[in-house]
């Protein structure tokens, strides 16, 4: 995996927070897996599971909020691609967290598809991080 900056993983952080909160409202919260994979996800970007065991023991801790604009929402599902993508292997739990969460906020299967191969090209090609946000951001016609 490229090398990822501050900034980034501080948007990640914001994206997985609304993406916990959406599987914390939904019923996929009752799945040991999903919450497994975002536990995983959480660790992995530096949040420790106590934090999110005591989001999930305070229902309404935290809120779902429904993206806004389809940059914004191509940008979370990117996010969440990502997390999926760090430890380099891809679990049939996860694709079905992303299916389940891009389904919710609007965007069809093919969008995660064509993100994920996005990501996986520009790993292996080199192109870090910054500069594939930055053309899913001026580009979102390419992607949607």
């Amino acid at each position: 995996m490229n090398k990822v900056s501050h900034q980034s993983i501080t948007r990640m952080r914001k994206s997985f927070y609304n993406i916990f909160a959406f599987f914390l409202e939904e019923k996929e919260k009752e799945d040991s897996q999903i919450m497994t994979c975002l536990l995983k996800w959480g660790e992995e970007l530096g949040i420790k599971s106590d934090e999110l065991f005591g989001i999930m023991a305070i229902p309404g801790m935290l809120s779902f909020k429904m993206p806004d604009k389809t940059g914004d929402a191509l940008e979370q599902l990117y996010d969440l691609l990502f997390m999926i993508n760090m430890d380099g292997v891809i679990e049939d739990v996860e694709l079905s967290v992303i299916n389940i969460y891009s389904k919710k906020i609007g965007l069809e299967t093919y969008v995660v598809n064509n993100l994920l191969k996005a990501l996986i090209s520009a790993t292996y090609d080199g192109i870090q991080d910054k500069d594939l946000r930055n053309d899913i951001k001026l580009h979102p016609e390419v992607y949607v």
